[in-house]
């Protein structure tokens, strides 16, 4: 006979509940709402970083700060959508619904990268070759790859121009978050790399070994 807890692990991982999510959906609502959820909360209260005077006293100073350590972290998940993650707030243009236009931007590139995420693991999770044919396939590939090497210099020169000014052991006794935020631009370079390069690759091969269209 199968357990409860069986029956209950092939729901969560396997069963049919689980085929009919969709992470092209999922993915892109919640990356938002978490995105969105720090950068409104740390717009508010990053004044405390830096030392401003005659605002009205937080209750919780070292929570709020745990939220603009987590504000910066989130740009590291979201780290395709540079540069729009350093997109600030700005009380003196356009707003909408407590944002500033630059972070209203920034919103929409984390959902569109997520929406791509999603929909390249749907694909996979159906069977199905995420690969798209002919010269797109050729052009996304490249971009993809191109996006990836740009991360990889951002991190690499943002870690050595952190340390230039100050020192390594600082860099990894009180600035945990700002290397965390790097190691994640580095993880998403090579994920870029990591799968685009391959795929350009096997289609450049085919184009010329084959003598025509990449399949």
């Amino acid at each position: 006979m199968v357990s409860i807890e069986s029956e209950f692990i092939f729901l969560v991982v396997g069963g049919p509940m689980a085929s009919q999510i969709k992470l092209s959906v999922v993915l892109p609502i919640a990356q938002v709402t978490v995105t969105g959820t720090f950068t409104y909360w740390a717009d508010r209260v990053d004044w405390i970083i830096f030392g401003e005077h005659g605002r009205v006293a937080v209750r919780f100073p070292q929570f709020d700060i745990s939220v603009i350590y987590l504000r910066q972290i989130w740009r590291g998940v979201n780290a395709p959508a540079l540069p729009f993650s350093f997109a600030g707030y700005d009380a003196t243009h356009l707003r909408l619904v407590g944002f500033g236009l630059g972070e209203i931007m920034y919103f929409a590139v984390v959902a569109v990268v997520w929406w791509l995420v999603g929909r390249y693991l749907d694909r996979r999770r159906g069977g199905i070759t995420p690969e798209r044919q002919g010269a797109r396939s050729i052009l996304f590939a490249i971009l993809g790859l191109v996006w990836g090497m740009l991360l990889l210099a951002f991190a690499i020169f943002s870690i050595q121009d952190f340390v230039r000014l100050t020192s390594l052991f600082f860099l990894l006794h009180s600035r945990g978050y700002f290397l965390l935020t790097q190691l994640l631009f580095l993880v998403w370079s090579l994920i870029l790399m990591a799968v685009n390069g391959p795929t350009l690759m096997r289609r450049i091969r085919r184009k010329f070994v084959n003598g025509g269209t990449p399949a």
